[in-house]
């Protein structure tokens, strides 16, 4: 398999945008894993097989929007194969435009069932980014009992309900830097999100499961920030995620990167 397989189609809907007026991240990873199924079929890797593999990382670039009514289609391969792992690469594309919109490297703990050949993986270098190990001491962002949905074909809250949960940890978090909710509607300000590594620790919570975020601060720029965020199961008290973000403060009207205000700096470096 050394062309990309075409693995998902679909458009954006309006209920799928959020408050900065774009696809949310969240719904970007429910069509990446209907994708990944699609192409781990092709690898003789199915749903409901006893050794299913589980996702340990998964590395996201977003590089220009989706907007509501946006049709799109991803492109997926294996960027690597290893007796005891599998990487894998999906390419969403804007079908109109032809622009690269994301691109998603997902790590997997498994070997490939057949003999698979490697797509030509090309993307920008990966930014400077700092993973700090989560703290409990860090200011309480996001909690939540896991529901019946979104959840994953194991029955385990999907990689879509657990970017849901970052992204509440995001928005608190812009909050006690003073990017209230009435600062960002009466300035036409969001928060862009440029890139997000993750990291699995414990296998996804089930329906039932208390969790809470907790975030911190990592970095701030003229127009930047970056945050870290670690999910814990409350119940057993392990750590079963960590994701590092970064993005920008966006100028809604311009679409374009704009400058952070002295008193959001300041209150930013003092969070951090």
């Amino acid at each position: 398999m050394t062309d990309y397989l075409e693995s998902y189609r679909g458009t954006v809907k309006a209920w799928e945008c959020d408050h900065v007026e774009h696809f949310t991240v969240a719904y970007y990873f429910k069509s990446a894993a209907a994708a990944q199924l699609r192409l781990l079929h092709e690898l003789g890797i199915h749903p409901f097989d006893h050794d299913f593999p589980v996702v340990t990382h998964i590395y996201t670039r977003f590089l220009k929007e989706l907007r509501k009514g946006d049709t799109y289609f991803i492109k997926s391969g294996v960027i690597e194969a290893k007796p005891d792992s599998l990487v894998l690469g999906h390419r969403i594309i804007n079908a109109d435009s032809g622009d690269e919109c994301t691109l998603i490297e997902m790590t997997l703990d498994c070997g490939a069932k057949k003999e698979v050949s490697k797509v030509n993986w090309q993307a920008p270098d990966k930014r400077e980014q700092e993973t700090p190990v989560p703290s409990t001491n860090w200011p309480m962002t996001a909690a939540d009992v896991v529901s019946t949905t979104p959840l994953d074909l194991q029955g385990k809250l999907s990689v879509e309900g657990i970017v849901h949960l970052f992204s509440d940890a995001s928005v608190q978090s812009q909050m006690l830097i003073g990017m209230t909710p009435d600062y960002m509607r009466k300035n036409r300000i969001g928060f862009s999100t440029m890139e997000f590594r993750f990291i699995f620790h414990e296998r996804a919570p089930r329906p039932g499961d208390m969790v809470e975020i907790r975030s911190q601060i990592t970095k701030v720029g003229g127009t930047s920030l970056g945050f870290a965020h670690g999910l814990w199961n409350i119940g057993t008290g392990r750590l079963l995620a960590t994701l590092t973000q970064a993005g920008v403060h966006l100028d809604l009207d311009r679409r374009r990167p704009a400058s952070l205000p002295d008193k959001i700096r300041t209150k930013a470096n003092a969070f951090m």
